[in-house]
């Protein structure tokens, strides 16, 4: 043995705020969003509720405050999950390259939280602009 460590894991319910690791296909960095899952109201996470279509918010920051202003403070819906990335660029999702970023997020959610019924975009602060940039 040439070495130990201890390594502490938070496990998730399935219905609790969650984040999700990728490697962005824009610069090859590894990168984040929170997700707050849907949680269906009267139903256990897992039943055949959990495959309906259901919404997708995809909600804009500021810079690097996904987990943190985004996914985290809304409470769950039953119909639909709610998307915040990160947001890594100087500017949060504010132009071209916020906008790419977010998109890329969009497309991993669509992928991952499937079958979606429908995309709302939002956003506060400085995420209310960006959304003006991406839409």
């Amino acid at each position: 043995m040439l070495d130990t460590a201890r390594l502490d894991l938070r496990v998730r319910r399935a219905d609790e705020p969650y984040k999700v690791t990728f490697r962005s296909g824009i610069d090859g960095s590894v990168q984040y969003y929170a997700v707050n899952p849907a949680h269906p109201v009267g139903l256990s996470v897992g039943s055949a509720t959990r495959n309906r279509p259901r919404a997708l918010f995809l909600t804009l920051t500021a810079r690097g405050r996904g987990d943190r202003s985004g996914a985290g403070v809304y409470e769950s819906k039953s119909w639909g999950d709610l998307v915040a990335p990160t947001n890594r660029r100087r500017m949060g999702s504010i132009g071209r390259t916020g906008t790419l970023d977010a998109l890329e997020v969009l497309d991993q959610a669509v992928r991952r939280l499937h079958p979606i019924a429908r995309i709302y975009l939002t956003g506060h602060s400085m995420g209310g602009h960006g959304v003006w940039h991406v839409a």
